[in-house]
């Protein structure tokens, strides 16, 4: 849930990455032997190489790397800020599990809810704003499990708050009342209060059902009154059995 991109309007793009600059550049990643660190490194080596390789193709294409100074030569990944990213780089597009995080600058809010619902993840998405209410409008187009508001990562900690991806990310959730159901098993019961009327779904079906069902489905669904109305003898019929 950590993020993996970042699509920043162009109008503060340059005052974020100095902002991220000075961060990452200051960041003390734990060699063999010190005392004072602010970052571990990855879980397993063998997480270092994807990681490498994703910065490396970016930085080949013209992308350019901003690395934690602090960072000590025994193989750990050091912090990684990637700017000037082309838009056709594996890392805008491939999960990232690492300190690698590319930043994007954006000419509006709906380029940047295009490209976040372009990717084939979904697990958790965040909205930075001095408006709550404008980022709960980007948030609700925004294709993730969850989308936290000014902060990140929150979600996962909260037992009342579904958790869960949509897309590549996974299905299903954890966590509140949703997380419950995932571990029982529902039952439905349907009793037909009138069985002696004959279904319009019952076979043998009759050359008028097709237009009926279309009428149907005009008088429930369609956009003006007058339209619905035109669907309701056909309706009638299909719901009383009459051909």
């Amino acid at each position: 849930m950590a993020p993996k991109r970042v699509y920043v309007l162009s109008a503060v793009h340059d005052q974020l990455v100095r902002a991220l600059e000075s961060q990452v550049r200051r960041l003390q990643l734990r060699g063999p032997n010190d005392a004072h660190w602010e970052m571990g490194g990855l879980i397993t080596a063998a997480s270092v190489a994807p990681l490498a390789r994703l910065r490396d193709a970016a930085v080949s294409s013209g992308a350019r790397a901003v690395v934690a100074t602090h960072a000590p030569d025994s193989g750990l990944f050091p912090p990684t800020l990637l700017l000037e990213v082309p838009p056709d780089a594996a890392v805008l597009r491939e999960e990232t599990f690492g300190p690698l995080l590319p930043v994007v600058p954006v000419p509006d809010v709906e380029t940047a809810i295009a490209l976040a619902n372009a990717s084939p993840f979904g697990l958790s998405a965040s909205v930075w704003s001095r408006s709550r209410q404008r980022a709960r409008e980007i948030a609700r187009q925004l294709n993730a499990g969850t989308v936290v508001i000014n902060d990140v990562a929150l979600a996962a900690g909260l037992a009342e708050v579904p958790h869960g991806g949509v897309r590549q990310s996974g299905y299903g959730r954890s966590h509140a009342l949703a997380g419950l159901e995932e571990c029982v098993r529902t039952r439905a019961i349907v009793d037909d209060i009138l069985p002696g009327a004959r279904q319009p779904w019952w076979f043998p079906y009759e050359e008028t059902m097709t237009q009926d069902v279309d009428a149907y489905t005009r008088l429930a669904h369609a956009p003006t009154l007058l339209q619905r109305l035109m669907g309701l003898g056909g309706a009638l019929r299909l719901l009383l059995g009459r051909r």
